[in-house]
């Protein structure tokens, strides 16, 4: 593997959900609990949220009304005849506790942006998650403002309403490159699925694809498109460890 990804770059954005923090299973969960309510248990246990979400956002994302329709498309294949308002709704209820009280950062991500912001990278969120949920992340959940609060390390957080076109599109890439002052050249993302990479390689960024254990399904075509791979996070911290970047703030 390259062992010097950080070196010429002044920037590093990252994703939210499923690259720094370990937050796509709250969704899968909450769809699962929202399904068992509805449509009974055995259904639920019997579906792969994740994956099934995921093959709807890529054919069907845009939008401001996105997880609206995405919980229409949920009554409909479940046989539920509730409005969407409604099941969404029921389904921010089920999420919101679990943003406040599950969500952490991924092993090894704060130090590595403790170790980013000493040495004087500009830090930035690219995240498809919706803005609310990003303001329960910055305000209230403990685990995060206890380790890295997002507000004293990132000078750019951009969510859902920020692009309204959604990854792989490279629109919030490009904006957050604009945002930050800097070429596309300097700068480096973090990714961990497939849509991602392409996003942040669409807008001309060097790639490194993080392992999460929720996009295993595209891993290979992830690996094959992102110009680097790792594990996790502290195989990142160990290589910005080892390397001797060009820009020191």
């Amino acid at each position: 593997m390259e062992r010097d990804i950080f070196s010429g770059k002044k920037a590093v954005i990252f994703d939210w959900d499923g690259t720094l923090a370990d937050s796509v299973g709250v969704w899968d969960a909450a769809d699962r609990e929202l399904i068992a309510e509805i449509a009974g248990s055995e259904r639920a246990a019997g579906t792969d949220f994740h994956a099934l979400r995921e093959e709807w956002l890529r054919a069907n994302g845009g939008g401001a009304d996105t997880y609206l329709r995405y919980c229409a498309f949920l009554g409909e294949r479940f046989g539920r005849a509730e409005s969407a308002e409604r099941l969404y709704v029921r389904r921010r209820r089920l999420a919101d506790r679990y943003l406040r009280e599950r969500v952490d950062y991924k092993e090894g991500a704060e130090v590595l942006l403790r170790m980013l912001k000493r040495r004087g990278f500009l830090l930035a969120v690219a995240s498809g998650t919706l803005r609310e949920n990003m303001e329960i992340y910055r305000r209230e959940n403990k685990n995060i403002l206890a380790k890295a609060p997002p507000d004293d390390y990132f000078s750019v957080i951009l969510t859902r309403e920020d692009a309204p076109e959604m990854k792989p599109s490279p629109e919030i890439y490009l904006r957050a490159v604009s945002m930050l002052g800097v070429s596309a050249g300097e700068c480096l993302a973090f990714e961990d699925s497939l849509s991602g990479v392409e996003a942040a390689k669409g807008a001309g960024i060097r790639t490194v694809a993080v392992g999460s254990g929720y996009s295993d399904g595209e891993r290979k075509e992830t690996e094959a498109v992102a110009d680097v791979c790792i594990s996790g996070f502290p195989e990142a911290v160990a290589l910005l460890s080892r390397s001797e970047p060009s820009f020191r703030g």
